[in-house]
């Protein structure tokens, strides 16, 4: 049987009120979010899940579940980057040097993505598959795009939001209110965004940093469903942990056919960490063989 689910209001303890929840949940799916400030879209965020019946002066507590995703050493991660249709001479403009498969600098984002501000540099991979890789970036049929491969060299430890609890961890977790909360928000985090700006991803943003930030000591990022492929797992890194823990095994040239569900690669590099350049190789060379293996016929 499970227990109740408590929060603590000015040091009185409160028994969750299931129906006030989702009248609140749906009043604040109904907010434009994009109209309110940061501060204001957490504000009515909190108070969804706050037990007191008028909006609360001092700070309050609630239970939110956590669910830690441990990829192991040897764990495939991928990552897409377009590149400008013109760009398809070797050198590559936007794929030339090393650094350039990793997080991009600072200053060059523009927009909110799902986990950063504008100006906030992170890494974003899918963990597992290249096929969701070009779906993230919305890679049209035909246009080249990078593709990085990256290899775990040791245990991850990553925060999930908006995934199912582990059956196994049902009776110990996930007690009704545990799981309301956590799908609450787990919808909000995984909303899409509307405008070239990624102004709703504001909202994404702060139920990742203020809900399910942890130290780094125990926390080398998040991990989260994929909203443009069905089954797929993203995880994103801040830069530091990902340079500690990950290591770049090679870049290719792809185009993606959505029809056929396929990726052709055009030339490969196994980012050789002793080269600030990338050097490129033909399908079939011991670079393409050793790197990429996924590659073994010409398309796939």
């Amino acid at each position: 049987m499970s227990t109740p689910s408590w929060a603590m209001l000015n040091n009185v303890w409160m028994p969750f009120a299931k129906q006030v929840f989702e009248v609140r949940a749906r009043r604040f799916e109904a907010l434009d979010v994009t109209s309110l400030s940061p501060d204001e879209l957490y504000a009515e965020l909190m108070w969804v899940v706050a037990t007191s019946s008028a909006r609360p002066g001092d700070p309050y507590h609630v239970s939110l579940p956590m669910l830690t995703l441990r990829p192991p050493a040897g764990t495939i991660l991928w990552r897409a980057r377009a590149l400008a249709p013109d760009d398809h001479t070797l050198p590559l403009r936007g794929m030339h040097h090393v650094a350039d498969a990793w997080e991009p600098p600072a200053q060059f984002i523009r927009a909110a993505g799902r986990l950063n501000k504008p100006n906030e540099s992170l890494l974003y991979t899918c963990i597992g598959s290249p096929m969701a890789a070009p779906r993230e970036i919305r890679a049209e049929d035909g246009a080249r795009f990078s593709l990085m491969k990256f290899e775990a060299t040791e245990d991850l430890s990553l925060t999930g939001v908006g995934l199912p609890a582990a059956p196994d961890a049902t009776e110990l977790h996930m007690d009704e209110s545990s799981r309301l909360i956590s799908e609450f928000f787990a919808r909000q985090f995984l909303r899409p965004a509307r405008d070239a700006n990624g102004s709703e991803y504001y909202l994404s943003e702060l139920v990742a940093k203020l809900n399910y930030d942890l130290p780094p000591a125990v926390h080398d990022g998040w991990t989260y469903p994929s909203t443009q492929t069905a089954g797929a797992i993203n995880a994103t890194f801040y830069p530091k942990a990902a340079h500690q823990k990950l290591a770049l095994r090679g870049v290719a040239v792809c185009t993606f056919d959505s029809a056929s569900d396929s990726l052709q690669a055009w030339c490969y590099s196994d980012a050789d960490g002793g080269s600030a350049e990338l050097t490129w190789h033909t399908q079939g060379s011991p670079v393409q063989l050793t790197a990429f293996p996924e590659f073994s016929t010409p398309s796939r």
